[in-house]
């Protein structure tokens, strides 16, 4: 992990789509992401094998993606599972109005949903 940070962290302008994930990532396109996928494995950074250092280094069981690695070492994002992200971005949106019963019903419907 440590030769990970220091690679996303030293040479961000490498490829084009690492730089996208870093300040833009919604504006990293499926060619670009896989292209920068195979630059990382050139690089022998699988992502199962990140997956697999992070979990041993801080004994947690992580299902980030590539992105979530990147953006971790490049800006500090914690990785965190995809429940724990749909808990919060669910509470952040329910506190952000007044919502009805039923309007409260439907988003977590759609939170169990995804």
């Amino acid at each position: 992990l440590e030769a990970f940070d220091a690679l996303v962290q030293h040479a961000p302008n490498a490829q084009p789509a690492l730089q996208a994930v870093i300040n833009l990532p919604r504006d990293l396109t499926r060619k670009g992401l896989v292209e920068l996928q195979e630059w990382f494995d050139r690089q022998h950074f699988e992502e199962s094998s990140l997956r697999s250092a992070w979990k041993a280094t801080r004994n947690e069981d992580i299902a980030a993606r590539l992105i979530g690695h990147i953006r971790r070492a490049a800006v500090g994002d914690a990785l965190k599972p995809f429940d724990e992200r749909v808990d919060h971005a669910l509470a952040r949106i329910k506190a952000e109005n007044d919502w009805s019963d039923e309007q409260i019903n439907w988003l977590d419907r759609l939170a169990q949903a995804l």
